[in-house]
């Protein structure tokens, strides 16, 4: 197998992680940089859960599509600027996970309250562009809000969320929804205890070897791709 093909076909399991995991329904993209060239797989305009590996085009951070018949979807400018901005970047998804949005909407963004959610101690920005980001201009100002930073949230919209390889970039979408689950919840029943920069000076390596290092991305993709493929049960 070349590695455009597989990763085609790593793309098509993180779409499928993420519709089971409830970060997709009907929309919301994926991309992955293909190494060495400037370029990028973009999903096509097709539910997450249906695409294949056909179901995605090359294209340029300029938007020009190079190689495939994959109608691009419209926010693929999200994607291509964010490459061009961050050259550590090598996968993003775009979705519209309503936890997220949620803390969106009233102005909040996610804050660390839980271990997990360690990956994202240097804050989440909020984006505050309306509608879809459809032109280069938006998708510019998105890679500046992103900034440094493994996530954004857009607020009434959705999120954007990056990752060095296609795995870390499915796990850092999972936790950050999850993330936002949290709390919300913690909101609704009482005033979260949100970690200090002191606690987080002193959990952020410790969970970074724990749950963001090579073995935890192994052992929770593993997992996931488990669960999509059917061979083993949700509760397990």
């Amino acid at each position: 197998m070349d590695a455009n093909q597989e990763l085609r076909e790593k793309l098509v399991l993180f779409c499928r992680i993420a519709t089971r995991e409830g970060l997709f329904k009907a929309f919301g993209h994926v991309s992955a940089r293909v190494p060495n060239t400037g370029t990028f797989l973009m999903q096509g305009r097709r539910a997450p859960a249906l695409v294949t590996p056909t179901d995605f085009c090359v294209m340029d951070p300029d938007g020009n599509v190079i190689e495939g018949n994959a109608w691009p979807a419209a926010e693929h400018w999200i994607h291509g600027r964010i490459y061009k901005a961050r050259p550590d970047v090598s996968s993003i998804i775009h979705n519209h996970a309503p936890m997220g949005i949620l803390l969106s909407i009233v102005g909040e963004t996610v804050r660390t309250v839980h271990h997990t959610g360690m990956r994202f101690a240097d804050g989440v920005p909020l984006f505050e562009g309306l509608g879809l980001v459809d032109t280069l201009e938006l998708g510019d100002q998105l890679a500046v809000t992103l900034s440094s930073h493994k996530a954004t949230l857009m607020r009434g919209h959705g999120a954007t969320v990056v990752g060095p390889t296609v795995e870390t970039c499915c796990l850092n979408a999972l936790a950050l929804e999850e993330a936002a689950w949290m709390q919300v919840h913690a909101m609704s029943i009482g005033t979260p205890r949100y970690y200090t920069d002191q606690e987080k000076g002193y959990l952020v390596p410790r969970m970074s070897a724990a749950v963001s290092g090579g073995e935890g991305i192994a052992r929770a993709w593993e997992y996931y791709r488990a669960l999509v493929a059917g061979t083993m049960h949700a509760d397990t």
